[in-house]
């Protein structure tokens, strides 16, 4: 794959200075086309039909992703707003905590998140809460300062922004209570990146296997 960037939910690229730029990937859930009220065309035709919440990529693939999901929760079905947004459905807190964890599944260690939300009806800070990672900055545009653009990075394995001891036997603890239960530290790292759960508990040490030489 030679693009290195990505956009999952690229709608009608709407912020892209070329919207045919070969170094990215676009990609959307929707193709469609509309006529908006005052007679402007709008074409969401994605490179890839994909839904952010389970990306068709590997692991560690692109150095930037852009993410811009639906910000609506409430949009009348036929209005221009929904055909220009998208509308989130009431699984959103669901729905964008797996995009969030997608989206870092995909970046490279060291890769780039640019994230941006309006918060007409939602705050952003609802949304922020919905990964562990931690945003770098941010800067707020539009008439009223409410679409907010983020900059995040994806850190090393080693500092990954959950707290996750790896040994033998681990669960996890959430409220209300989770009954995940895993035994490597890989299975730890998957069920972290898919819930955005943020801690996970050592139930039974690790005992070394290599015995002990009586000391002469």
């Amino acid at each position: 794959m030679t693009q290195q960037v990505l956009d999952p939910a690229s709608g009608s690229r709407m912020f892209w200075f070329d919207k045919a730029d070969e170094r990215a990937i676009f990609g959307d859930i929707r193709r469609e086309d509309h006529v908006l009220c005052d007679g402007r065309e709008l074409h969401i035709s994605p490179d890839l039909e994909m839904d952010f919440r389970a990306m068709p990529f590997d692991d560690d693939t692109f150095r930037l992703v852009v993410f811009d999901p639906p910000h609506l929760i409430r949009a009348g079905a036929a209005s221009w707003t929904a055909a220009k947004y998208g509308v989130l459905l009431p699984t959103w807190r669901d729905d964008l905590r797996a995009g969030f964890a997608e989206c870092f599944r995909v970046l490279r260690p060291g890769g780039v998140l640019i994230f941006k939300w309006n918060e007409d009806q939602i705050p952003v800070r609802d949304v922020l809460a919905l990964t562990p990672e931690r945003p770098l900055f941010g800067h707020r545009s539009g008439r009223a300062s409410k679409t907010h653009w983020i900059a995040f990075i994806r850190p090393e394995p080693r500092e990954r922004s959950h707290r996750m001891i790896l040994h033998t036997s681990a669960h996890c603890i959430t409220d209300p209570p989770c009954e995940w239960v895993g035994t490597t530290d890989k299975s730890a790292e998957k069920h972290v990146r898919e819930t955005g759960h943020a801690t996970v508990s050592v139930t039974i040490p690790a005992q070394d296997p290599t015995p002990q030489k009586a000391a002469s």
